[in-house]
């Protein structure tokens, strides 16, 4: 009879450290990261960046930022912390525009963002692509389009 319960509570503890291993794990794939966190290659690698802005119809518009644009947009990336959500499919056309943003690192390597107003898909050059949900996402969103608005009306000038 001893035996039986010290088998017993040896299950009993091995599935209550394998529950414990789940949820440890789960909450670490789970943790806010910072935007750097999430590339392929350092921000000080990236050399210039270019924009596309689509709208849900035939028109999209592209803009190549200036190197100034190209730290600002870095520096709006870095400022809200992201979730993790998972392997990627793709992103739904939630909210327009969807902006694809190919961030060029010196040589021939770039990562692509897509982000819909929810979530952003980070793809990089090779590899596999992953669902991130920033901090705020909306208004992230909002004052991305914004700015890459105005850089695209300033380029044009």
């Amino acid at each position: 009879m001893k035996a039986q319960a010290k088998q017993l509570l040896i299950a009993l503890l091995v599935i209550a450290a394998m529950a414990l291993a789940a949820v440890l794990g789960f909450r670490w794939l789970d943790r806010p990261r910072e935007f750097s966190s999430l590339l392929p290659s350092p921000l000080s690698e990236v050399t210039y960046c270019s924009a596309y802005l689509e709208y849900g119809s035939p028109d999209s518009t592209s803009v190549t930022l200036s190197q100034e644009q190209t730290q600002q947009l870095l520096d709006m990336l870095s400022q809200p912390d992201y979730r993790r959500v998972g392997p990627a499919e793709g992103l739904s056309d939630r909210e327009f525009p969807l902006l694809r943003i190919f961030l060029h690192t010196s040589g021939s390597n770039r990562c692509e963002l897509m982000l819909n107003g929810e979530e952003m898909l980070v793809s990089p050059h090779e590899g596999r692509s992953i669902s991130y949900r920033p901090e705020d996402s909306r208004a992230h969103h909002a004052a991305l389009t914004a700015f890459l608005e105005d850089c695209l009306t300033q380029n044009e000038a």
